[in-house]
């Protein structure tokens, strides 16, 4: 009786556990590959995550079904530009949400200032332009790279690479089974930082509090000098 009692708890524990995107694409194991070089010191780190029991593990530590559909889904996605990448990501609910979090990492004289910096960071059209400017500013080299590979149970192979130190590491290089596209999609690296554990290499650089930090040091250097280079192009 205990024996039975066992079964019927494990089958209950399998049934609401994470599982892997479904039968057409079931996954056998994602590698994350990334680098860093700088003058003196540099890094590597690879993650590896195998398929164990029908679920996605990193150091035993079990990836939910959500998390694995979401990153599927944003490689899917169809190639866009770096304007309509950011357009579809920063939207006003975006920097309504990291206006409050931006605000803390800029010091203010008084709550004047930090008003009138709060108006700039939540300006959708001055966030869009700095963005813009800077994804342009951006040098590609191999100083930060990282590289996702998926490998499924079918034999299929894709892949997603990434050689740049700004927002999101755009633009991303998605290869689906021989297919090359270049993508300035944010959704990819939003899903891969998802996946890393806290702390991984590279990590930071793929996140929305890593992009709203950005923003905010240039929308405050565009709110006390007047000019920063964008200035010419963003309106008061």
């Amino acid at each position: 009786m205990r024996l039975y009692w066992i079964v019927v708890g494990l089958l209950v524990w399998m049934a609401g556990a994470p599982t892997l995107v479904g039968q057409d694409r079931s996954i056998s194991k994602i590698t994350i590959k990334s680098s860093w070089a700088g003058l003196s010191d540099s890094a590597r780190s690879t993650l590896k995550f195998k398929s164990r029991g029908g679920r996605l593990l990193l150091r035993g530590r079990a990836i939910h079904e959500a998390t694995v559909t979401a990153l599927i889904h944003a490689l899917e996605a169809e190639p866009v530009s770096a304007e309509d990448g950011f357009d579809g990501r920063i939207s006003q609910q975006w920097l309504d949400h990291h206006a409050d979090w931006a605000a803390t990492h800029i010091g203010f004289d008084g709550a004047n200032e930090e008003s009138s910096f709060r108006e700039r960071f939540a300006n959708r059209t001055l966030a869009m332009q700095i963005l813009l400017w800077r994804q342009e500013s951006i040098y590609l080299d191999n100083d930060r790279t990282l590289e996702l590979t998926i490998k499924f149970d079918d034999g299929r192979k894709w892949s997603a690479r990434a050689y740049s130190p700004g927002n999101y590491m755009l633009p991303w290089r998605v290869n689906r089974n021989g297919q090359d596209v270049k993508t300035y999609q944010p959704l990819i690296a939003v899903a891969i930082a998802a996946l890393m554990p806290e702390g991984a290499l590279n990590r930071w650089l793929l996140t929305d509090e890593t992009v709203a930090e950005g923003l905010a040091r240039d929308v405050s250097i565009n709110m006390l000098i007047g000019k920063d280079g964008v200035a010419e192009r963003i309106p008061d």
